[in-house]
C-alpha cells in the first residue's frame, strides 16, 4: 500500500465515523453539508513537490447566512 493509499484509507474513514453522522454528503475530494441557512464545503487536496514528500492541504469553506427564501440548490450541485 501507497502512503496516498493509506492516507485515503484513514480519511474514508474519518469521514465515515465523523462527518457522515453530522450530515455532510459527498466523496472525495469534496464533502459539503447544505442547511436552509448555509452551505459548509469541505476539500482535500494533495500534492507533492519535486523531490519531497507528500503534502496535503485542507480547505474548508462556510457560505455567509443566506436571507430567508434564497435556495442552496444554486450554490452546490
Amino acid at each position: 500500500m501507497t502512503p496516498r493509499e493509506a492516507m485515503d484509507g484513514a480519511l474514508k474513514d474519518a469521514i465515515t465515523q465523523h462527518l457522515r453522522p453530522k450530515g455532510f454528503t459527498g466523496s472525495l475530494p469534496h464533502l459539503r453539508r447544505r442547511s436552509d441557512a448555509q452551505v459548509c464545503l469541505i476539500s482535500f487536496q494533495f500534492f507533492q513537490l519535486a523531490e519531497g514528500s507528500p503534502s496535503r492541504s485542507l480547505s474548508v469553506g462556510l457560505t455567509a447566512s443566506l436571507p430567508p427564501g434564497a435556495s442552496t440548490r444554486l450554490l452546490t450541485r
